[in-house]
Parts: C-alpha cells; sequence; structure tokens
C-alpha cells in the first residue's frame, strides 16, 4: 500500500474514532546475512519526532490513538513515549494491525484501549 492509500486510511480512522491518530512503525524486515542489519527499531532519535507531532496537536483534543507495528528495541523509549503521552492526553488508544515484540508490547499495554486484528500479536 501506498502512501496516500495508507494517509487516506489513517484520515478515516481518525474521523471513525474522533481523536488524533499517531502512527508509529518500524521495520519488520531481517536478513539471513549477519553482516546485514535492515530492521528497524524503537530508538531514542524518535523521541523528538513524538514531542513535535503531540505539540501539533489542538488543546481541545483529550484523546488520541497510535497505530503500532514494531519489534520492538529499547524499552526505555517506550515508557518515556508512554509517559509523554500521559502528560498530555486523559485517554491513550493503542491500535495494532499486525504485531508489537517487545519495547512495542510494553508500549501498548502502557495505553488504556488496546484493539487488536484478529491477527496480530504481543510477545517477546
Amino acid at each position: 500500500m501506498g502512501y496516500k492509500e495508507r494517509k487516506k486510511l489513517y484520515e478515516e480512522i481518525e474521523k471513525e474514532r474522533d481523536r488524533p491518530l499517531i502512527s508509529y512503525v518500524t521495520s519488520l524486515r531481517t536478513s539471513t546475512d549477519p553482516r546485514v542489519h535492515v530492521g528497524g527499531q524503537m530508538a531514542p532519535d524518535v523521541i523528538t519526532d513524538f514531542a513535535k507531532q503531540i505539540t501539533e496537536i489542538p488543546d481541545d483534543k483529550d484523546e488520541i490513538d497510535i497505530l503500532i507495528v514494531s519489534n520492538g528495541g529499547d524499552p526505555t523509549v517506550a515508557w518515556r513515549l508512554i509517559c509523554m503521552l500521559r502528560e498530555r492526553f486523559k485517554k491513550i488508544g493503542t491500535l495494532l494491525p499486525y504485531a508489537a515484540y517487545s519495547a512495542a508490547t510494553l508500549f501498548a499495554l502502557g495505553t488504556d484501549e488496546l484493539y487488536m486484528h484478529p491477527f496480530s500479536n504481543l510477545g517477546r
């Protein structure tokens, strides 16, 4: 699915749920070659991006959804992101269309609502 289709889908989700949506997707790709690293991880560089997105949401919005797909990464990052969201919003929902492992599982469990696709999963 291309960017335009994803953007339209995200806008439909926001409209249906009547709250802003932040999409956080890291690469799930792997390689059999140990010299090649193609996967993405939850890492500290996302914290400033999240902060920027949070500050752009109008003050009258007190609920938010996070769509997350990730194999995880640094658990401290998950904790910091949840803390930032909790300081700003009264209610946080996680939309999980596929997988959230490791630190992404911790992130998802730190929210108020967790909506999982029938084929999605948490773990590790």
